[in-house]
């Protein structure tokens, strides 16, 4: 349940701020609330324990988010700018592994992770409405993201299932932070459900990169998010 609640706070926090804001605007507008999973083009991560270097696999991340789309121009063509918020969870162990010794032993570490971030951006859109009722779109700019990762150790009162000798368990706590800049392009397919209201699919390219060494490790942000979304104009 907490990997749910506090994404959600957070998110509800950001849109507290942002709403007051978007209500100055005097322009059109639409607004998207948006949760899916980003994938990875490469899901490496890397850690550094005792003077070695240890690779892990971080598994899809999920999204909740929200979109507000200005409208500068509408018809069949149509242009404005956007802006939003994401926020991303991960908790879970992972496995990280390295080679040890002359004969190179597989030697691995198991790690208890929580890993949650938010990110901001805005960008410029273009969109075309070959129908009344569809709406094709495509967006780019530059992003914002926070990071923060904990590493724990095993409770006292949940101890680790027995794990092959090769295997170890950490009993250390670690947490990091990172702020990361970066870009993003979306495109964006919509189907109007009634008036005002628009169920779609997007698919969103991102890329930066956090630096998480202390306890998830370092890894790219780079891969495809893919999203559900609700859009209502207003």
């Amino acid at each position: 349940m907490k990997r749910i609640v506090l994404p959600g706070l957070v998110l509800g926090c950001g849109l507290g701020l942002a709403l007051p804001t978007m209500a100055q605007v005097k322009e059109p507008m639409y607004m998207q609330v948006l949760l899916g999973e980003l994938q990875l083009t490469d899901s490496t991560v890397s850690v550094t324990r005792d003077g070695t270097e240890y690779d892990g696999e971080l598994d899809d991340i999920p999204y909740l988010g929200g979109v507000a789309q200005v409208i500068l121009h509408e018809g069949v063509f149509g242009y404005g700018w956007e802006g939003g918020g994401f926020v991303s969870w991960i908790n879970e162990d992972v496995d990280y592994y390295a080679r040890s010794g002359p004969s190179g032993t597989l030697v691995a570490i198991n790690v208890d992770n929580t890993f949650w971030s938010i990110e901001t951006f805005m960008g410029l859109y273009v969109d075309f409405r070959p129908f009344d009722r569809l709406r094709l779109y495509a967006s780019a700019g530059p992003l914002l993201i926070y990071g923060r990762a904990e590493e724990e150790g095993p409770d006292e009162n949940d101890q680790p299932t027995p794990t092959p000798s090769s295997v170890v368990v950490t009993n250390d706590s670690h947490h990091d932070t990172d702020w990361s800049p970066g870009g993003y392009v979306r495109a964006g397919l919509d189907i109007r459900l009634t008036e005002h209201t628009w169920a779609g699919i997007n698919v969103r390219h991102m890329k930066t990169d956090m630096d998480l060494e202390e306890s998830i490790g370092h890894f790219d942000i780079d891969g495809n998010l893919y999203l559900l979304s609700i859009t209502n104009r207003y």
